[in-house]
């Protein structure tokens, strides 16, 4: 059996109903849905590893969002906005600053070997406006 990537995605909306059954089709994801609000999900948070964690902005608190970053630090969590078609991603990765150097090396990408694309700006390079 191939490797698959573990998917969550948390929220009682049409829309995370459609999103879930969508990325169901793809071999590589494993898809968890999860109805806001289910008293299954503080057993879930415990017994899962998902890499990535898919919810709806209007139904999940910003608190609760964010604890997820705290229990499971290499989480990839991604909010979606079916009104306004918004994708906010965030993730739990950590590094480790020191100095306002390393800090600024974080920021712009120069850590991992140069600079981070902006995404608001599709094809810019250096992120810079």
């Amino acid at each position: 059996m191939a490797d698959t990537t573990r998917v969550v995605l948390y929220g009682s909306s049409l829309y995370m109903a459609g999103l879930a059954a969508s990325l169901k089709t793809n071999p590589s994801l494993d898809v968890v849905h999860v109805h806001a609000g289910s008293p299954a999900f503080e057993q879930w948070r415990q017994a899962q590893a998902p890499a990535a964690f898919v919810f709806d902005l209007g139904e999940m608190s910003a608190d609760l969002a964010l604890s997820q970053l705290r229990t499971c630090p290499g989480l990839l969590l991604i909010g979606v906005d079916a009104a306004s078609e918004d994708i906010l991603v965030l993730s739990g990765q950590r590094a480790r600053a020191l100095t306002m150097n390393d800090l600024a090396q974080l920021i712009t990408g120069t850590d991992t070997g140069g600079p981070r694309s902006s995404p608001t700006e599709p094809g810019s390079s250096t992120g810079q406006r």
